[in-house]
């Protein structure tokens, strides 16, 4: 009995503070609940009093740490989360307002806000007016571009937290709803003015619709947005097209740089479609349709492209950015398949592959864009070709670089060469020359020349001297010499600058016989499709473009083809120069108008006892020169011939070759 008195005693008091217990949370609900009804009343009760406060205090800010002026003419709290301002200014000192409204209704999103983050929910502008002014070394914006160094740094090298605070800034700002009337915005450098008129501009559940006026000097563009943004899944799929027939032309590169670009159309899409601690990925497709560039240091001609489409997908790592080998770029009707990785994290690497797997020849050669590469204009070709390129690059050791640039071909051959004359080289033929885009004089190119030299006539010494400086593998390449190419790479990086290139005798041969005489990037590209067709075409012999390199490369002032040169310099027929004499020749092909920077003021060769040994190292370990001969070499010329007469001053010296420099 006594146990059972007991057990119900234990019973009644657990009972009892179970009811103490739910007691108190009671109170301690209905207290917090007490609390927010009076703290919600207060907001509500006093909050215009509290906004006039937070902008005054807002006014304050601005002042302080971005020396500008922050006034508004009267603000009204329609709700707990919403604001409507009137005639509100933002103006920097000394310097244009930076934007101006009439009107301007906020309301952002309380959740978020509790956070310490502030997302619009939805927002309301009229009249407004948005200035970016640059005159004079001057601007009204930098002010805010300034990080404040009170902000948590993100450390350089964790690409993530800086790709995940981008994208945060970006998608952050954009709010659910957005209605723009009767707005402008200004971007103004110096003499260089752009206006954009939006007369109207919505995003009405995360749908966007609008139309824009863009004006840059007589230039006017009206075009419309469009499309779908969703800030909360970071992911937005946008349309620009043009209303009227003009094209959407990008502003100020025209001033800046002499460039003209536009389109007619574009289309772009962003999604993130994954995060993680480690990594982020994204999805990112474009679509540009009427792409027209004008700049004369691409094309002589306007560059036209009916259509390009990229789809890539991002991965970004903590020291790693990558496009994925599954990204594909389509150039009108070109495609290929592209990867790329840049790490930082103990020492700086770049990969890059680009795969153009089995495609139809003609196909690609209609898919080159207009203006861009006119002496391939109207070519027809049958069967297939596949494209490789791969470099492996550590900055930090430019020695290690890995390189292949691969063209396999089946079936493919040329069936009518169109407009161009690709075997121009294996007949005679008039060759204009021409100095810095300035014409000179006509070569004629062929035994009517009495300078002319056959390949029989060509001096085997001068031969083998200028092949083994310019390009050792010449009778063996089809064109390219990779490993030149690696060389150069590897010194540019290691310079800083473009110090060497990687040009074979294949590529100086087009350059002077077949294309223009204007230095673009067109150009260089067009050389490289030709130098392909004719040496894996063999449109031409190598030696007859051995015959034709040597009578046209230009060997001094107005000096054009090994003939010339040798009574330019020795007053002799080729036949007879000496060993010293065409080792001379060969050094000088480079830089041919700076001949003199190599003789004392007594006409003494300065400082060539290193190259003269390296070159004649080389011939001899090739069997192309005796050890006899090497021993009789002396570092030395005496000029005979007219280019005696220009040895009037001293110059500096030119520095010493490596081995590196030379093309084994």
């Amino acid at each position: 009995m006594r146990v059972f008195y007991k057990s119900v005693f234990v019973t009644c008091a657990e009972m009892t503070d179970q009811k103490n217990i739910i007691r108190k949370i009671k109170y301690g609900v209905t207290g917090i609940l007490f609390l927010f009804i009076v703290s919600f009343s207060i907001l509500y009760f006093f909050k215009n009093t509290i906004a006039a406060y937070a902008i005054s205090r807002m006014a304050y800010k601005l002042e302080q740490q971005y020396h500008t002026k922050f006034s508004v003419e009267s603000i009204a709290v329609h709700s707990i989360s919403e604001i409507e301002i009137r005639h509100l200014t933002l103006k920097p000192i000394d310097a244009d307002t930076l934007f101006a409204s009439k009107e301007l209704t906020v309301s952002i999103r309380l959740l978020p806000l509790l956070t310490g983050k502030i997302r619009l929910e939805n927002i309301f502008i009229n009249s407004a007016s948005l200035r970016f002014i640059q005159k004079g070394g001057k601007d009204n914006f930098s002010m805010f571009l300034t990080s404040r160094s009170s902000k948590q740094q993100i450390t350089e090298s964790n690409y993530v937290e800086l790709a995940d605070k981008i994208l945060d800034n970006i998608f952050g700002k954009i709010p659910r709803n957005m209605h723009i009337e009767n707005s402008a915005v200004r971007v103004q450098q110096d003499s260089a003015i752009v206006c954009a008129f939006i007369p109207s501009m919505k995003i009405e559940d995360h749908i966007l619709h609008g139309k824009i006026t863009l004006k840059e000097d007589q230039s006017v563009c009206n075009f419309t947005a469009s499309g779908n943004i969703n800030a909360r899944q970071r992911k937005f799929d946008v349309s620009i097209s043009k209303i009227d027939t003009g094209r959407i032309q990008l502003p100020f590169l025209e001033k800046k740089w002499k460039a003209i670009v536009g389109f007619d159309e574009i289309k772009c899409s962003f999604t993130q479609t994954n995060r993680s601690s480690d990594k982020l990925e994204a999805k990112i497709d474009m679509y540009l349709k009427g792409v027209y560039i004008n700049q004369s240091k691409l094309a002589p001609e306007e560059i036209y492209l009916s259509d390009i489409q990229l789809d890539y997908k991002l991965h970004i790592e903590k020291t790693a950015l990558e496009i994925d080998s599954a990204s594909a770029l389509r150039i009108n009707t070109f495609l290929t398949n592209t990867y790329f990785r840049f790490e930082k994290d103990t020492s700086r690497k770049i990969a890059l592959r680009i795969k153009a797997p089995w495609f139809n020849a003609q196909h690609f050669f209609n898919a080159l864009p207009k203006g861009l590469f006119t002496t391939l204009k109207g070519i027809k070709t049958e069967g297939k070709l596949e494209y490789t390129f791969k470099l492996a690059l550590d900055i930090d050791k430019p020695d290690s670089i890995e390189f292949i640039s691969d063209l396999k071909q089946q079936n493919f051959k040329i069936i009518s060469l169109g407009e161009s004359n690709l075997t121009k080289i294996n007949n005679d033929f008039i060759l204009p020359v021409y100095d810095k885009e300035k014409f000179i004089r006509s070569l004629n190119v062929s035994a009517s020349n009495p300078y002319y030299t056959t390949y029989d006539q060509l001096p085997q010494n001068l031969v083998y001297a200028l092949l083994t400086s310019e390009d050792g593998g010449f009778m063996h390449h089809r064109g390219f010499n990779a490993d030149a190419f690696k060389k150069s790479i590897s010194e540019n990086i290691k310079t800083k600058r473009f110090k060497r290139g990687g040009s074979t005798i294949s590529m100086q041969l087009v350059k002077n016989v077949y294309l223009n005489k204007n230095k673009t990037i067109s150009r260089k590209v067009e050389e490289v499709i030709i130098v392909w067709l004719i040496e894996n075409q063999r449109l031409s012999s190598k030696e007859r473009m051995l015959e034709v390199y040597f009578n046209i490369i230009e060997w001094g002032p107005d000096v054009y083809g090994v003939g010339e040169a040798s009574y330019f310099y020795f007053n002799k027929p080729p036949g007879e120069l000496t060993w010293n004499e065409a080792i001379y020749m060969a050094s000088i092909v480079p830089s041919p108008k700076r001949f003199t920077r190599k003789f004392d003021e007594q006409g003494n060769l300065k400082q060539q006892d290193g190259y003269y040994r390296l070159l004649a190292n080389i011939m001899v370990r090739r069997g192309q020169m005796t050890e006899t001969e090497k021993n009789a070499l002396s570092p030395n010329v005496v000029l005979t011939g007219a280019a005696k007469n220009y040895l009037k001053i001293s110059a500096d010296t030119t520095g010493q070759l490596s081995d590196d420099d030379l093309a084994e």
